[in-house]
């Protein structure tokens, strides 16, 4: 029986298995884009690949783990390994990041004679940042990989795209994403899966962050106001100290899920929602993503009024006076 190490998640067996193969064929790609959505584990999926890359006895297809290569990955002080992320307090990977990788990717490699860069998110590199890395995929030095990890493939630009081969990680099958977190012992494992719109590692994150709470904290005063037990100017402001990313991705999670098949509601104002024409529904949720847009484009929204605004397109759906 195959075995797969422990970080790639039994959904991402397949796109584990295309890669293993190309490695064994010497068919690997000097440039890989890994793109999946947000929670299937596609970072995980991705250091764990770059382990292998890194491995000099590798058991079939798993790092060995007790080798130099895995043992100086293990304490985070591999030569050979270069990581590139945004950094602290920032949203972008800049030029000056990409420079340093130049002077990475130009140095011989020091253990097994593979070198990896791992960039993720790499729809995270600015238009300079991402002009600057097209040399090295063009023209890849040595046995260098590059694994581009991206929840934001559109975000990318076309030349990055055109450089590497596409490897789409897929989001599990509902009953597949559900049974991985019972076997963590996620309590309400149905409900909160519903709530991340079928990505458990999302949920697990959630979890741990207290995001469930702030979710049903949001849920009870749009109740407490599409039932009219309360105003706008009354939950105005509770909602928005929620945070506006929080607020716009959940009503987008329930938005969407009133439009799916089977509709799985968690309480009664995201049943309400269910209670609504399709095509209202539809221009709500492209509300709702352009709202979205304008806070990840570094927009300085005003979030009270961006709730507000929200809370009139709800009540105007309802019939709120």
């Amino acid at each position: 029986m195959v075995s797969y190490p422990t970080d790639v998640l039994p959904w991402l067996y397949p796109a584990w298995q295309q890669l293993t193969q190309m490695m064994q064929l010497n068919r690997l790609p000097a440039g890989l884009l890994l793109t999946a959505a947000e929670g299937v584990g596609a970072t995980e999926f991705t250091r764990a690949f770059a382990r292998l890359l890194l491995c000099t006895a590798p058991r079939e297809i798993n790092p060995c783990g007790s080798c130099a290569g895995c043992l100086l990955l293990a304490n985070q002080n591999h030569p050979d390994i270069f990581t590139l992320a945004p950094e602290e307090d920032s949203k972008v990977i800049k030029i000056a990041q990409i420079r340093a990788l130049n002077e990475f990717v130009a140095n011989t490699a020091q253990q097994s004679g593979r070198k990896v860069v791992v960039i993720d998110p790499a729809d995270a590199m600015n238009v300079n940042a991402a002009n600057a890395l097209l040399k090295n995929l063009e023209e890849p030095i040595g046995q260098t990989y590059f694994l581009l990890v991206s929840v934001n493939p559109s975000r990318l630009l076309a030349t990055i795209k055109s450089r590497c081969t596409r490897v789409p990680l897929p989001t599990p099958l509902w009953a597949e994403g559900l049974a991985w977190l019972n076997q963590q012992g996620v309590a309400d494992a149905e409900a909160k899966l519903a709530i991340a719109q079928g990505a458990p590692l999302r949920v697990a994150r959630w979890q741990q962050e207290g995001y469930f709470e702030q979710c049903a904290a949001l849920a009870g005063h749009l109740e407490q106001y599409l039932t009219a037990r309360q105003s706008l100017s009354q939950i105005a402001k509770p909602v928005t100290q929620l945070g506006l990313a929080l607020v716009l991705d959940q009503c987008m999670a329930w938005v969407h899920s009133a439009l799916a098949q089977p509709f799985r509601p968690q309480t009664l104002a995201v049943a309400s929602l269910g209670l609504l024409d399709k095509k209202d529904l539809l221009r709500l949720y492209e509300s709702l993503q352009q709202k979205k847009r304008l806070l990840l484009a570094g927009v300085n929204l005003n979030a009270q009024l961006v709730v507000e605004e929200l809370l009139v397109e709800l009540g105007s759906l309802f019939k709120l006076a």
